[in-house]
């Protein structure tokens, strides 16, 4: 209220929702199937992420290993060695 008493009303107006004609329980519905919805999509995603990940890590793992016997002067690095029976 101002200072004389008069009512003023907020300028600018308040804008209207495009959810104020919709029930509060549908609402609520609606909101909590996409917020599931998203959390299942980024559980999906942070699992392939984490997959990823780890197939990249045993991959250069695997190849460091390679490397490294190589260096050394071996020549029969990531080979299966498999001896023969008599």
């Amino acid at each position: 209220m101002a200072a004389g008493g008069d009512f003023q009303l907020p300028w600018p107006p308040p804008l209207v929702s495009r959810f104020a004609f919709v029930r509060v329980g549908e609402m609520d519905i609606d909101k909590q199937a996409r917020r599931t919805r998203q959390n299942v999509l980024a559980l999906a995603f942070l699992v392939i992420l984490l997959l990823g990940g780890a197939w990249l890590f045993n991959d250069l793992k695997q190849s460091a290993f390679v490397l490294n016997c190589l260096a050394s002067g071996r020549r029969d690095c990531g080979q299966e060695i498999t001896l023969a029976r008599p």
